[in-house]
């Protein structure tokens, strides 16, 4: 959705001049809020799938924290080029920023696990 407004408020414009969405704006929101009413009464039949969405929505809060961070550096990478360039470039930026932000997250999620279990043995009253 955000590259198809970029690219129709942006020809021949480089990347990043066009008209961008960031993550404190309303379309974001709306965005968020249909794809979450899209998949919200899927019933997934495919044991795989429902563990892979498992594993990922274990990590989601650890993702969207950490992801800012591969956000800035992936697509400052994408400065520069034409936006029609962007549809692919785009695709495989996310899709970094999506396994990094996982593989990151899940290592943060298992560190914080660890920890919390620790200081629940160690704190009287918290066990």
């Amino acid at each position: 959705m955000f590259a198809l407004i970029n690219y129709m408020t942006g020809h021949g414009a480089k990347m990043g001049e066009g008209y961008t969405i960031s993550y404190n704006h309303a379309g974001t929101a709306v965005i968020s809020v249909l794809l979450f009413l899209s998949v919200y009464q899927i019933d997934c039949k495919s044991k795989i799938v429902c563990r892979m969405a498992a594993v990922i929505l274990k990590v989601t809060l650890e993702m969207y924290l950490i992801s800012c961070v591969f956000d800035q550096k992936i697509f400052s990478w994408q400065k520069g080029y034409p936006v029609g360039e962007y549809w692919w470039r785009g695709l495989a930026a996310t899709g970094l920023v999506f396994v990094l932000s996982f593989l990151s997250g899940w290592c943060i999620h298992q560190i914080s696990r660890v920890l919390s279990n620790r200081m629940k043995n160690r704190i009287p009253g918290l066990a």
